[in-house]
């Protein structure tokens, strides 16, 4: 039992936090030509919404909402390629 919860802990920190936010904070760069960034893992400080601006006036965004642009992104690019494979 414990290595199948290794395993899901494992694939939910390696697919949603790693690959999505990585896809996610170069898809927010370059959407927005560079205003919008994403937040680092472990900060804090974010409103209700999840934005708050730093200290050179560009909106920064947090992790979580980054990995979700991230695996939206990518669930749609693989929906592309699927309906053109097909």
């Amino acid at each position: 039992m414990w290595l199948l919860e290794f395993l899901t802990w494992f694939f939910v920190d390696l697919i949603w936090w790693r690959l999505s936010y990585e896809v996610g904070r170069r898809v927010l760069a370059l959407v927005s030509f560079g205003k919008i960034q994403a937040g680092p893992y472990d900060s804090f400080g974010y409103n209700w919404l999840g934005c708050k601006r730093d200290l050179t006036g560009r909106l920064e965004i947090e992790s979580t909402l980054v990995s979700g642009v991230g695996m939206t992104t990518s669930f749609f690019a693989l929906a592309v390629i699927l309906y053109f494979i097909a």
